[in-house]
């Protein structure tokens, strides 16, 4: 594969909002060539049939050969210039030429922006982590000499494993930007430094300092043509990498060899370029004495922190309210309307952050900003109460019984609404009050919306940060103590109980959905259920006045009865699917693994989609303590870290110096990891009345980052990426915190049709109808892009993934490696680095490059999935054991049989501790081990067999015979058993070398060896006498025979015949038997050995199993033959990473 091929990083899509013919268009990888001038080869890109020339050149700026370049334009071979947004299915032939474009002041700065971020990877995220040995498999290799092998069990490898150890690592913190670092290459630059020149032939002055012993110093001056040497008139140079090059051998060497560190870390680019501080770790960069940031935000650099911002006047609420007026009865109205309310949504939120925290702005005079200090005093109760919670309640039940595909676009109140949490305040932000009356004011064009720019950025809202400036490396640590020792004096807790939780109107709408389906299956017996429940002619009245005439008959036409009762009664029916349904459905899609929540924000969005509050919290951890292990520890870890954030709100709100405010945060800290009596009682005491849960333990050890991390993104905390000793009693120092960020709350804006959609996908991918799955997600896709105007948008990114697994199933593994590289580097820049979607993107794409061949490509991603898991969630997570599972057969592939069992021994621990033995997760578990055991050198198939074994069984119990999973699970241990009867034959051929098979395939694989056992036998057979060697005959010469020949036999002969009576078991010829049957009619004497009687037996067994697999073959569905799987050596293995059901990757099953 040609370098460059796999590569289609950061795509962006046409834009089309009122374009609907090209939703049903599947798309295709389609290879372009690029000539590159002064490159001795030309540079061959793999995209996607979708993509533009936009997408040509965002993948150029991340190659090594071109990544430099960036004024230029792309033209045909006979010359002419391409426009941006052509799509490259229109280049015939698909090749192009790279052409230099003269230089703006503009595009000058972006140039200098680009050579200093090529060397951001080599000094300015620290040293590289080093390398660690793989765990030693000397246990495996001591216990299966061939003496152990009669006397090894499942139970003995599981001791033996415990012996060992486990495989976790605790996450060294001061690693976390290890990842991108090549500090190791060494940077042949130490410093750029830019100057804006006014008047004259130059635009800008670069002064750059060489690496080394010398400390060379080039100034270079840029112009339209292109750079020289500031007082040469030399040669003017299109890039500063060709300039410097021909100036120093000392820089060309060096960036020789940062180029071929960057090829040989992926072939494919992918270099560290462009990267933002956009999460809670402060690169080394920024938490060093000079605070700098990236070269992509630094505005010395000309760079920015994005967003969509115009710095022009805008009426927002007349243009909310103008959208929201636009019609959507059909999914081409809704697509326009969509289309436009997302650019207005997107171009606010950005607007109002903005103003709020720099009060700089073009549209203050259309936004209402509000500014309150945080509360000063502890306290569990919080939000509205009175009648102003009623009606609120009230509103949400009414919303949540009409939503509908236009609820979220006609919700005006709450797209144009922003509340942010900064350094002590609690800004809201909106569209001021009466602003929509201005009706002659004009809507704003397409191409005057910021979004639509071509390469903005969503807004980093790390950007706007408050750095902290230390005076003392220890300073404000007394002042942090006497200020948390004075908040929790002076805490109080509500004698009576709490005002009750907010009903959200997702619930509602669950609700009703949930109603639906029950009338689908009795109509009738929903009708009698409601009259029960107090439906009346009175209810019908009292329900008329409350809500109008309208809603009303909109409600009584989803006939289910509802329009015949009070809102009281509602109300009531609303609060009881809550605790009767709501919660218990959660907690089985958490069971069966449909969502799988690494952190509290995935906890959260899950429980907020379901319409639950967080004040539930409690409840959901007493339903999961016994069998959720995970799920139990997560919920209990979000209530403590919501206990803490009201603390470290009160604190920024007491003081109004940064240094005070760090060093009580980091006294805080050292109060809250050490264990301080006082403060862990306060935490017991709010989790008890806020939540009802009674805290009956402190942070567990392991999870301690998990923890700081959680607590860091909720308040907005930077912290030194440094390796923190918890076990110490004061891991923090104030210096320790680098800076204060915005966190920021609103709506998210998303189109109805286009998540409808996605949900079909995923319900098709999950029955097997792959060709229908390809064809809604590639629907969905193409919506979500005609709504957000470009396929950068942080919304492409899910509907890439989901693509991807899609494509990946149908064997396409190119084009899913493609489409999920697109989808991480947006995830990673949107965001955050270590965001669950970014996590998930890089155990999805290891697994792409892994079925495309490039396995050690695939360990480094894997491996960076599961240094975020760690820190994240930690080890004891059904995700991480996945990731072991994934690491394992990757390990196996490289020959390291034994490392891939000590993976999966660990991963099977995980499961059953947290999910239990008779879990379909364990299942999975069982089976991986088997294909490990059935990989060793020799062979271990009788304890494969044992492993199978009990995979069947819990399938068996759980899914039941009929299943999918369980027929493959019935076929591999067939297949097991039938290589453990052979014995020494078993090496012969391995199933694995065949990569994926479905039952279908591993049926017929089996029957082909069979067959050819078969043909070896009666080869063999030819070579000795007709008359078997079970079958003896007294008979005399006189005696009248069929054959003379068949009775007469030589010595030779007959000792051959003596030295098959050793051979393997062989089926009894039928020749034979009318042989012996023909003697015994004749009268001569026929005596029927021990070998033809199990020569028999063993026949019709094998023909009783043969029967069994073609009738398991004739009910085996046509979609399920060919779906192929991650595991290339067993097709019941499923990775959670291949169920888009859920936001993080585990391993699981289809449905």
């Amino acid at each position: 594969m040609g370098k460059g091929k796999i590569k289609g990083k950061g795509s962006r899509g046409k834009r089309a909002p009122n374009r609907l013919e090209h939703l049903n268009t599947v798309p295709d990888v389609v290879d372009v060539t690029v000539e590159v001038p002064n490159c001795a080869q030309d540079v061959e890109l793999r995209c996607v049939s979708t993509d533009t020339l936009v997408d040509v050149r965002i993948t150029l700026s991340e190659l090594p050969e071109t990544c430099h370049v960036t004024s230029y334009s792309l033209r045909r071979c006979n010359g002419d210039k391409l426009k941006r947004g052509l799509e490259v299915v229109s280049l015939k032939p698909n090749r192009v030429a790279l052409c230099h474009e003269p230089y703006t002041r503009q595009s000058a700065l972006s140039q200098v922006r680009r050579f200093a971020d090529l060397f951001t990877c080599a000094n300015l995220l620290g040293p590289v982590a080093a390398k660690k040995d793989k765990p030693t498999d000397s246990w495996l290799a001591d216990t299966t000499r061939k003496q152990k092998l009669s006397s090894l069990t499942p139970s003995k490898m599981e001791s033996a494993g415990a012996k060992s150890g486990g495989m976790w690592e605790e996450p060294l913190l001061h690693q976390f930007y290890s990842y991108f670092s090549f500090s190791e290459v060494g940077s042949p630059v130490s410093e750029v430094s830019v100057r804006e020149l006014q008047g004259g032939e130059a635009f800008v002055e670069v002064e750059v300092a060489l690496a080394g012993d010398a400390g060379e110093i080039v100034v270079a001056e840029g112009r339209e043509a292109g750079f020289v040497a500031k007082g040469s008139k030399g040669e003017v140079h299109e890039t500063l990498v060709s300039l410097l090059k021909a100036e120093s051998s000392g820089f060309r060497q060096g960036y020789e060899a940062l180029m071929g560190a960057f090829n040989a870390r992926n072939q494919f680019g992918n270099p560290p370029l462009g990267l933002r501080c956009n999460t809670w770790v402060a690169p080394p960069c920024l938490s060093g004495e000079r605070g700098r940031t990236t070269p992509a935000e630094d505005a010395a650099l000309g760079g920015s922190i994005g967003g969509n911002l115009s710095g022009k006047e805008r009426n927002w609420g007349l243009e909310f309210a103008r959208g929201a007026a636009m019609p959507g009865n059909n999914p081409a109205e809704r697509v326009a309307r969509d289309h436009r309310v997302f650019l207005l949504w997107s171009h606010f939120v950005d607007e109002a952050v903005v103003t709020a925290i720099t009060g700089e702005g073009g549209s203050q005079r259309y936004l209402e900003v509000r500014r309150t200090r945080e509360a000063t005093e502890l306290s569990a109760e919080i939000g509205s109460s009175g009648s102003d919670l009623s009606r609120d309640r009230e509103a949400a039940l009414v919303k949540g019984l009409l939503a509908d595909e236009n609820t979220i676009a006609r919700d005006v109140g709450a797209l144009a609404k922003v509340t942010i949490h900064f350094n002590g305040e609690v800004i809201e932000v909106g569209a001021a009050s009466g602003s929509g009356s201005d009706g002659q004011a004009e809507a704003w064009a397409l191409e005057d919306e910021p979004a639509l720019r071509e390469g903005v950025q969503a807004l980093n809202v790390h950007g706007l940060r408050r750095r902290v400036i230390h005076l003392e490396a220890d300073g404000g640590a007394g002042e942090g103590e006497d200020s948390l020792g004075g908040l929790l004096s002076r805490a109080s807790f509500p004698e009576g109980d709490l005002t009750p939780p907010k009903l959200r109107w997702e619930l509602v709408f669950s609700w009703v959905q949930h109603l639906k389906e029950k009338e689908k299956a009795s109509s009738s017996g929903l009708r009698r259920t409601f009259r029960f429940l107090g439906g009346s002619d009175e209810g019908e009245r009292a329900l008329r006045e409350a809500i109008g005439e309208e809603r009303w008959n909109q409600l009584a036409k989803l006939n289910l009865g509802l329009h015949r009762c009070t809102l009281g009664q509602l109300m009531d029916l609303a609060n009881r699917f809550y605790s009767d349904v709501a919660l218990a459905k959660i907690v089985s899609d958490f069971e069966s693994l449909e969502l799988s929540p690494i952190d509290g924000q995935t906890l959260t969005d899950f429980m907020h989609s379901r319409g639950i509050n967080m004040r539930f919290l409690g409840r959901l951890a007493t339903m999961s303590r016994k069998n959720l292990i995970h799920i139990h520890h997560l919920c209990v870890q979000e209530m403590v870290v919501r206990s803490v954030k009201r603390i470290v709100r009160a604190i920024l709100a007491g003081s109004e110096d940064l240094a005070a405010k760090a060093s009580s945060v980091a006294r805080l800290f050292n109060d809250l990891f050490g264990g301080r009596d006082d403060l862990w009682e306060w935490i017991g005491r709010y989790l008890r009345t806020r939540f009802g849960y009674d805290l009956d333990g402190r942070i567990a050890e392991g999870a301690q980052l998990a923890v700081l991390r959680d607590i860091c993104k909720r308040c907005g905390i930077e912290v030194v990426a440094r390796t923190y000793n918890f076990a110490s009693g004061s891991p923090f120092r104030a210096s320790d915190i680098v800076s204060f960020f915005p966190v920021v709350k609103c709506l998210q804006f998303q189109s109805t049709d286009a998540r409808e959609l996605l949900e079909q996908a995923k319900g098709l991918l999950d029955k097997g109808k792959l060709d229908d799955a390809v064809m809604a997600s590639t629907s969905a896709l193409s919506k979500i892009v005609a709504v957000c105007g470009s396929a950068q948008n942080a919304c492409c990114a899910n509907a890439f993934s989901l693509l991807a697994v899609v494509l990946y199933h149908t064997g396409d593994f190119v084009q899913a490696a493609v489409l999920q590289a697109k989808a991480l580097v947006i995830n990673e820049r949107e965001f955050g680095l270590d965001h669950p979607d970014t996590i998930k993107s890089y155990g999805d794409l290891a697994v792409f490059y892994y079925r495309v061949g490039e396995v050690d490509l695939a360990l480094t991603y894997v491996e960076r999935a599961l240094y975020l898991l760690h820190l994240c969630v930690g080890e004891q997570h059904p995700n991480t054991a996945a990731t072991y599972i994934n690491i394992a057969m990757m390990e196996e592939s490289k020959g390291r049989v034994g490392l891939s069992l000590r993976y999966l021994q660990e991963a099977l621990k995980i499961n059953q501790r947290l999910l239990g033995g008779d879990h379909v997760q364990t299942a999975a578990s069982y089976h991986a081990i088997a294909i490990a055991l059935s990989l060793m050198e020799p062979p271990l198939y009788p304890l494969a067999v044992q492993h199978e074994q009990t995979c069947l069984q819990i399938l068996e119990t759980k899914l039941g015979p009929d299943d999918l999973r369980t027929q493959d699970a019935i076929a591999w241990l067939d297949y097991f058993d039938l290589k453990a009867q052979e014995g020494a034959d078993a090496t012969e051929c391995n199933i694995a070398s065949k990569g994926h098979m479905s039952v279908k395939e591993l049926m017929s694989f089996i029957g082909e060896e069979e067959k050819e056992k078969e043909k070896r036998k009666k080869k063999k057979a030819k070579k000795r006498s007709k008359t078997p060697d079970s079958v003896l005959k007294r008979n005399s010469v006189s005696s009248s025979s069929s054959s003379g020949e068949e009775t007469s036999r030589s010595d030779e002969e007959a000792e051959g015949i003596k030295e098959e009576d050793h051979a393997p078991v062989r089926p009894a010829r039928v020749a034979v038997r009318k042989e012996a049957e023909a003697a015994d009619e004749e009268g001569v004497w026929v005596v029927v050995g021990k070998r033809e009687k199990r020569d028999k037996r063993e026949k019709k067994e094998k023909r009783e199993k043969r029967e069994k697999r073609e009738k398991r073959e004739k009910r085996t569905p046509a979609a399920a033959q060919k779906d192929p799987v991650l595991n290339p050596n067993a097709a019941l293995f499923h990775p959670r990473s291949l169920n888009p059901n859920a936001k993080q990757f585990v391993p699981s099953f289809k449905k």
